[in-house]
């Protein structure tokens, strides 16, 4: 069950030697267009091989769904710290794919969505940035048949507008997990996901 607590998003990171370094983010989305909102929970977890996954849950009325089932990307992080993810028929999203620079800039991307979303938007994009401390996500939902902002598109008619804004809360371990951390790490290199 989700928290009661408000645009939360978390991001917790483990490492590939089993150690866990949790981090919080909180924010919103908001739909600007319609002044709706709601929270947002993700769940990143880095696996062995430079491999990870992000679990995004969303709360809210999102895409014509009250508060949809999470989703899950998996992918590989690069050298660089960058990466790129897809996934084909989401249950909420439909094709998603997202990407992280290694300079911070994210961007994500969603079409061929299910119902209720599909009967009447064509696609989703968002874009902004990541800096390790602060997320914060422009999105443009484009409407059935509409035109972007760039291309004539009208507010209300084409598409509507939302951000995401979040940043960076400490959240401390429970006891027994922090107990396991310092004994964990002596026994091998500690591996994090990488954001610049």
């Amino acid at each position: 069950m989700k928290s009661a607590a408000a645009g939360a998003l978390a991001l917790t990171l483990v490492t590939a030697a089993g150690t866990a370094s949790a981090e919080m983010y909180t924010g919103n989305w908001t739909n600007t267009s319609f002044g709706s909102n709601g929270p947002v929970w993700i769940q990143t977890e880095v696996l062995p091989g430079d491999l990870f996954e992000i679990t995004v849950d969303l709360g809210g009325f999102v895409f014509g769904s009250i508060d949809p089932p999470p989703f899950t990307l998996s992918g590989t992080i690069n050298p660089d710290g960058s990466w790129n993810v897809s996934e084909s028929g989401s249950a909420v999203f439909g094709d998603i794919s997202a990407s992280l620079s290694a300079s911070g800039d994210v961007i994500v991307e969603s079409g061929n969505l299910p119902s209720p979303g599909g009967d009447f938007l064509d696609a989703a994009y968002a874009s902004g940035t990541f800096d390790g401390t602060n997320i914060s996500l422009q999105y443009t939902l484009l409407l059935t048949g509409g035109s972007l902002p760039g291309n004539g598109g009208v507010e209300f008619t084409d598409y509507y507008l939302g951000t995401l804004e979040a940043s960076l809360t400490p959240v401390p371990l429970p006891a027994g997990i922090a107990l396991l951390v310092g004994p964990l790490a002596a026994l091998g290199s500690m591996r994090r996901l990488r954001y610049r």
